[in-house]
């Protein structure tokens, strides 16, 4: 029971993005958010589907189309809509506060580097992940093609990376 509650305690977290202790102000805010993107998610899947059998009833596509278009655009929401949605929700009720003390502002900034490090890493994977198992294959035959694809990861992971560490930088003012 105690390894279910560090993966949930854990997972959420990685999803709101929250730092600190998971009082109770927290708590309830995440239920209020997650409440709201299940609603969003409830009302497009709902109207995606009639879509689909609306097109698939009347042959206006092809089935292997539909279910292509289909599965890319439930990505492209989750990743993008969803994702910006808990973002934007968690940043306005402010559960994207730090708690911790720091000393002085190379602390601050030696924080944010672990913590930049940790979201490139993190996007690296992600990116490699979705490339690679939804969209093309990975050639482990072709070092070129592998070459390619680790500097791809790599230069998007920097990336995100650079790109988090910037934005809190300047959020906080550093």
């Amino acid at each position: 029971m105690k390894f279910k509650s560090k993966i949930s305690t854990f997972m959420i977290r990685r999803i709101y993005g929250i730092e600190g202790v998971l009082d109770e102000y927290k708590l309830s805010q995440i239920g209020i958010i997650g409440n709201n993107a299940f609603m969003i998610c409830f009302s497009y899947i709902f109207i995606s589907n009639i879509l689909s059998l609306f097109l698939i009833n009347y042959n206006l596509l092809d089935n292997n189309q539909i279910l292509t278009y289909l599965i890319y655009v439930n990505l492209g929401f989750i990743l993008i809509i969803i994702s910006t949605f808990l973002t934007e929700s968690s940043k306005n009720k402010h559960l994207y506060e730090i708690e911790k003390e720091f000393n002085n502002v190379t602390d601050k900034k030696k924080y944010f580097k672990k913590k930049a490090f940790k979201i490139a890493l993190e996007s690296a994977l992600m990116y490699f992940i979705i490339t690679h198992i939804c969209f093309e294959p990975l050639d482990l035959s072709n070092v070129l093609s592998l070459t390619k694809s680790f500097l791809e990861t790599t230069i998007f992971g920097l990336g995100m990376g650079i790109f988090f560490y910037i934005s809190r930088l300047k959020r906080k003012n550093i």
